[in-house]
Order: structure tokens, then C-alpha cells, then sequence
């Protein structure tokens, strides 16, 4: 549920290899509120919790081109945007199958 005076903007989640070796999982939503950012921090004590200036997602980084990896669509007009986070891994028995070498 979101906080009061809190509204959803967009999700979204991906997998993939984004911090090295193995697949992690990045599900995040971006929200607008006019809570501060500690009192939307609160209301999510187990996701990260950052400012979202622009659409580009920072914490899944850029490509080998140094494009951004993730964005969101939606555009960003004024200010109280908020993006909430959490990486994952993939269990063991996913991750065994992900590392296979098809060749």
C-alpha cells in the first residue's frame, strides 16, 4: 500500500546480469508524494529509497555503450518523485540453469 498523500506513477521489474556474475532481480516503483523522503523511507523499511530526478534508473547503471540500462516512461514534470527499490538474486536451481553453457 502507499502512504498517505502518496501516488503511484509506474512499476517496474526486470532480471538480469546487472552487478556481475548471476541474475538479480530489480523490481522498483517510482511514486510522487509530498511526504518528505524520510517519511516515504519509513512507510518502506525494507526497499531503498532515493529522489528520482529523471526517468533514467541509476541504480541498475549504464551499458557497455554507456547507454542507461533502465528507464521509466513516464516523464518527471515538478518535483516529490521518489524511487522505491529492491534487488534480488535468483535461487539456486535458477541460477544453475541460467549458468548453463548452451554452445
Amino acid at each position: 500500500p502507499l502512504p498517505a498523500q502518496t501516488e503511484l506513477v509506474e512499476s517496474i521489474s526486470v532480471a538480469g546480469r546487472y552487478t556481475g556474475k548471476g541474475v538479480q532481480y530489480f523490481g522498483a516503483v517510482l511514486v510522487k508524494s509530498n511526504l518528505s523522503m524520510e517519511e516515504v523511507a519509513a512507510h518502506y523499511p525494507d526497499c531503498v529509497v532515493e529522489y528520482q530526478m529523471t526517468p533514467a534508473i541509476r541504480a541498475v547503471g549504464k551499458d557497455g555503450d554507456g547507454k542507461d540500462r533502465l528507464s521509466f516512461k513516464s516523464p518527471l514534470e515538478g518535483n516529490g518523485y521518489f524511487i522505491v527499490y529492491r534487488w534480488g538474486s535468483a535461487p539456486a536451481w535458477l541460477q544453475g540453469i541460467l549458468d548453463m553453457d548452451a554452445r
